[in-house]
Formats: C-alpha cells, sequence, structure tokens
C-alpha cells in the first residue's frame, strides 16, 4: 500500500494531526510498509507521544539501518527522553557518513545537544567537509555552526565567533529576515486592535502561555509548572498564528481580532482546544503552551480565553542574543541569523509588550532568567501564586521531570537550577563590541518596562 500523501499533507496543513496519526494507523493495520511506520513515527514523536514514537523508530530502524531519516529523528526522540548518550550515538552515525550534507545534519545535531563533547578528530572531519566546495551553501552552514560549538568548548572564542559568523552569514541568504512585514504586523496591532469584552468560561481549561525570545529560559519555566499535579505541558504550538494568518487573510489581522463576534471567538477557542487535544495525554486543569511567538498574539489569547495566564520570560539581552545566534531554528526565527536582527525583533517584542501590559496591566507576569536562577525558591513561588496554583515540592526540582522536552534546552534543563549561563554572552563581547551600546539600552529598557527588578 502506498500512503496518500495528498491525504496525509492537506490533513498535516490543517494541523489536525490526531486525524493523520488515525489515518496512518489504519494504513499501517493493512501494510507494514516502511514508508507508513516511518511517517507515523515522526507524527508521534512531533506530538510528543514519545514512548510510542520510539517503538516505530526502533522497528524502522531494524528494516533500514541506513536511512538517515531515521537515524535522525530516532535520535531526536531518545533526547526528548532525556537519553543524551543514546542520541549522540544516533547523530555520530550520520556525521561520519560520506553524504556531506547528511554528514553536516549529523554534527548540527550533535552541537545541539549541548552535552556532547566534540574531539579533536570531530573538527578535523568538519574541516575536511567544509573544504568540499560541492557541499551545499545550507549544509556547509550546518558545518560552520557545528564547528563554533567545537571551539567554543576549547575554549577558542575567536575561532569559534568566526565560524559561528560564516555559518549564519550562509544561513542568513537562504533564509532572509523580512523585517518589514513584522514591524508592519507590530505597528497593525498597536494601531487597530481593540480588546474584547468577554469573560472567561468556567468549566474550560486554562491554557498557560509562555512567551518571551527563545533561549530565555522558558523550557525551565515550563519544566516547573509541568511538574505540578494540576499543569499538563504540549510544545511550542503553532495554532495561535494559524488563527492569525486566516484573519489577515481576510482582511486584516488586527482589525478582523478586534471585530470578533462571540460566536466566532468561541468557534476559534474550542478550535484550538480541538488541536491542542492530541499533545495532552492527561486530563489536567491547566495545560501549557510554550511558543515564545505567541507575544505577537496576546490580544488574540485575551480574546479567545480571558482566563489565560500569560508568563514573559527576560533574560539579559547580550546573554539571550549570543545564544539565539548560537542556535538553528529549523524554522522560522528568521531575524536569528544576525545580530542586527536578534536587535530589531528585540525591540519591536518590548514595545508590543509594553502596549499589552497598558491593555492588560494584571494579565500578564513577567519573571526575570537571572532572578530565577539566583533565587529558585522565591521566584519559583512566585511564580505558582500568579497562576493561581498551590505549591507542590516536584516544582522546586524541576531536574527531576521524566517529561519529554522536544526543545533544544532538553539536556540543560534536566540539570538543578544554576547561575551557569548568566554572563555566557560575555565571552564574544569583543565581538560584538558595534552592537554594545543598542544591547546595554535593550537591557534598560526591558528591565524598566517589565519592572523585574523592583
Amino acid at each position: 500500500m502506498e500512503i496518500d500523501l495528498k491525504k496525509i499533507a492537506d490533513l498535516e496543513s490543517s494541523r489536525d494531526y490526531a486525524r493523520v496519526i488515525q489515518v496512518l494507523h489504519s494504513m499501517l493495520e493493512q501494510s507494514q510498509e516502511a514508508p507508513i511506520r516511518l511517517r507515523l513515527a515522526m507524527m508521534l514523536l512531533k506530538t510528543g507521544q514519545i514512548d510510542s514514537a520510539l517503538e516505530h523508530f526502533q522497528l524502522c530502524s531494524q528494516g533500514d539501518e541506513s536511512n538517515h531519516i531515521v537515524t535522525l529523528n530516532y535520535g531526536h526522540t531518545l533526547k526528548a527522553k532525556g537519553e543524551s548518550q543514546q542520541a549522540a550515538e544516533k547523530y555520530i552515525q550520520l556525521a561520519h557518513m560520506d553524504d556531506d550534507k547528511i554528514s553536516a545534519i549529523g554534527y548540527w545535531s550533535l552541537a545541539n545537544l549541548k552535552s556532547y563533547e566534540f574531539q579533536p578528530e570531530d573538527i578535523s572531519d568538519i574541516a575536511r567537509r567544509l573544504k568540499n566546495e560541492a557541499t551545499p551553501p545550507g549544509y556547509r552552514g550546518l558545518l560552520l555552526l557545528g564547528l563554533a560549538e567545537a571551539k567554543d568548548q576549547q575554549g577558542n572564542t575567536d575561532a569559534a565567533f568566526t565560524a559561528l559568523q560564516q555559518g549564519n552569514n550562509i544561513i542568513a541568504q537562504h533564509r532572509p529576515f523580512r523585517g518589514d512585514l513584522y514591524q508592519q504586523l507590530i505597528q497593525a496591532l498597536m494601531r487597530n486592535f481593540k480588546p474584547s469584552k468577554r469573560t472567561g468560561s468556567s468549566d474550560q481549561d486554562t491554557p498557560v502561555f509562555i512567551i518571551g525570545m527563545p533561549r530565555s529560559g522558558s523550557t525551565l519555566v515550563e519544566q516547573i509548572l509541568a511538574n505540578h499535579s494540576q499543569v499538563e505541558s504540549t510544545d511550542e504550538l503553532l495554532f495561535l498564528g494559524d488563527i492569525s494568518i486566516e484573519l489577515e487573510n481576510k482582511g486584516s489581522y488586527a482589525k478582523g481580532l478586534s471585530n470578533l463576534s462571540s460566536n466566532k471567538a468561541n468557534a476559534y477557542a474550542n478550535e484550538y482546544l480541538t488541536k491542542t487535544a492530541i499533545y495532552r495525554h492527561a486530563p489536567s486543569p491547566y495545560f501549557i503552551d510554550k511558543n515564545p511567538n505567541n507575544f505577537l498574539h496576546i490580544g488574540l489569547i485575551k480574546t479567545l480565553f480571558p482566563q489565560a495566564k500569560i508568563i514573559n520570560i527576560v533574560r539579559d539581552p547580550l546573554d539571550n542574543g549570543v545564544s539565539v545566534f548560537r542556535q538553528f531554528f529549523s524554522e522560522g526565527h528568521e531575524y536569528s541569523y544576525a545580530f542586527e536582527g536578534i536587535i530589531f525583533y528585540w525591540q519591536g517584542y518590548i514595545a508590543l509588550m509594553q502596549y499589552w501590559q497598558n491593555l492588560f496591566p494584571d494579565s500578564i507576569y513577567n519573571m526575570s532568567y537571572e532572578r530565577l536562577a539566583k533565587e529558585p525558591h522565591i521566584s519559583i513561588q512566585s511564580l505558582l501564586d500568579y497562576c493561581q496554583l498551590d505549591s507542590e515540592p516536584a516544582c522546586f526540582t524541576p531536574e527531576t521531570s521524566s517529561r519529554p522536552v522536544l526543545t533544544p534546552s532538553a539536556a540543560q534543563v534536566r540539570k538543578p537550577i544554576s547561575v551557569s549561563a548568566i554572563g555566557s554572552g560575555l565571552k564574544y563581547k569583543n565581538h560584538l563590541k558595534v552592537h554594545l551600546p543598542k544591547l546595554a539600552l535593550l537591557r534598560k529598557k526591558t528591565e524598566e518596562i517589565f519592572a523585574l527588578y523592583q
């Protein structure tokens, strides 16, 4: 049996993942063809059904050990489970393949594991592969980002930044950032959005939206809350963005959102809850949506879910910016491949957040990553108080959680909370001299706007 690719693609494009999984299960009952099982395994991984995904990847691997897509996603599944060493073994298989494109994916995956220690032979192999001019630019970019991580581990900051800069320059050429569209969206929201007078339903579950810049500590905060008996985590969901695109295509996101009828708002809210259900594996009154970009959609959040909790994680711009610059994102975040883009994006973020806070002064909880690292008990208790959750001991030891983590911070959040990441960007400051004044200004504005240390 062949996979009905169009049917599957249509369901995936509508993000009806529950239906996709149902269809693939049905296909697999009729045929044990490897492509069907692989597609199912990847969809199970995407929706956080890690144990089931792992089972299917194991079966796929037995059938075709040379399939790099199987090996890569098998590694991602092990990483999500916290089995970093086993994940590294899969990524090493890819890194050592003859095909430089596959090798580049392997080396970047090792770098993104955040726990793999690069060996001298790894560095030599990356350098050799970079000499192959036939390697497509995008994959050269990944090799350079892998090399940057290796050089950083050696303490060779200059070489690390050079590789980082070169890799990001290559990727930026193929993934340009449309800063004009980003700015237009923010300006349109600030100019045209009008708050709804809807009130939340008492029998409806409470979504918890964790927002901010990526690499700000959002996964750590997610782990803290997900350790609570009344809270379930999902993923960095894209459903709010889909609604915004639909409204924009009808004329204007901001104006359309402001003019939503109660019936239409209810329909969107129900659609969101229906699509998130596939990520929820235990009934809990609270569930987390940890998409940092949802800061763009706070107006939509308050329209659909007036009872929602919104947590804005804020980290020092230099540390945060460097961490973003070192990260390759599989999709979105095109601003991240140039420091100018990161600063521009941050400027838009704080401008819009200030606007949201003026509209919804009691609805957004601003949380300092640095304070959380330095004063974890006080910060966590304050967070629980905002969420109206009783204090539970597990929240104060998020490193003990066994839940899957699908973000780049999977290895880091399995360690106790510490101050080790504070000041991590300073080692690159000599390479960022031209940006330091703007970063300092961003820090000052951020602290003021979010009242972080009052």
